[in-house]
């Protein structure tokens, strides 16, 4: 009889701690899981500034499950690794072991705040979590907004995303005196394009980098040469650019 009741006790304990291993994770993963959720396979979008340049600059970036990121911004893209602090809700991430590592709180809602950085020739201003379409479609729709340089004034900005791949800009449509035609690329929520032109004796020429916002906009940054005679002025522009027709 106690042979029997020992093993009948034994039973009922491997099943008490089954029983307790099946609750436990069927449990809320809890709020480091939450933070984890929120990069895993997930595109940020933002803005951040260099402390040589005049104006700030879009980025995104596509964090995924191992632990790698992809930086998308004007002058490429680039990979790095990330870490998420389930403890303390804060992700730190940079391009490698030893140079621009980031640290920044967690919020739950999708944003970036109390950023620390391990260099000081750059700094984010803000990124949050880009839950919009950011492969939208674009063939065929208008896009207005404005141009601000680095003092602070501003003209109007318009592109037309053609349906053959090309972009189209009206003369005044980027601060320029003609209209101009030129193809653009697309790369995971970001654009990119170049245009040439001349009037008379002046050439302006231009690169621009776009990302599209979480809030559904465009936001840009152009590096414009101006050559009136002998070596160019360059100038560095900031584009807020919002949808207007389709």
């Amino acid at each position: 009889m106690k042979t029997k009741l020992f093993i009948a006790l034994l039973l009922i304990a491997a099943i008490i701690a089954t029983a307790g291993c099946s609750k436990s994770n069927n449990n809320d993963p809890g709020p480091g899981d939450k933070y984890g959720e929120l990069f895993r396979s997930k595109t940020w979008s933002g803005e951040f500034k260099y402390a040589n340049k005049p104006v700030t600059e879009p980025f995104n970036m596509t964090f995924k499950e191992d632990g790698t990121f992809i930086w998308r911004e004007y002058s490429g893209t680039y990979n790095g690794k990330y870490t998420i602090d389930k403890n303390t809700g804060t992700i730190t991430f940079g391009f490698d072991a030893t140079a621009s590592q980031v640290s920044a709180k967690i919020a739950l809602e999708g944003k970036l705040t109390d950023f620390t950085f391990s260099q000081s020739n750059w700094k984010i201003i803000h990124s949050e979590i880009n839950n919009a379409e950011i492969e939208q479609v674009i063939e065929g729709t208008t896009w207005k907004g404005t141009i601000t340089d680095r003092s602070g004034s501003s003209l109007p900005a318009h592109f037309n995303f053609l349906r053959n791949g090309r972009i189209y800009i009206p003369a005044g449509g980027a601060g320029l005196n003609w209209e101009s035609t030129s193809y653009y690329s697309r790369e995971s929520g970001t654009l990119r394009f170049e245009y040439d032109g001349t009037d008379g004796s002046v050439r302006i020429a231009g690169r621009l980098f776009f990302v599209f916002m979480a809030d559904g906009s465009l936001k840009g940054y152009e590096y414009k040469q101006l050559w009136t005679g002998g070596s160019p002025t360059v100038f560095h522009n900031v584009f807020s650019i919002l949808k207007q027709s389709s």
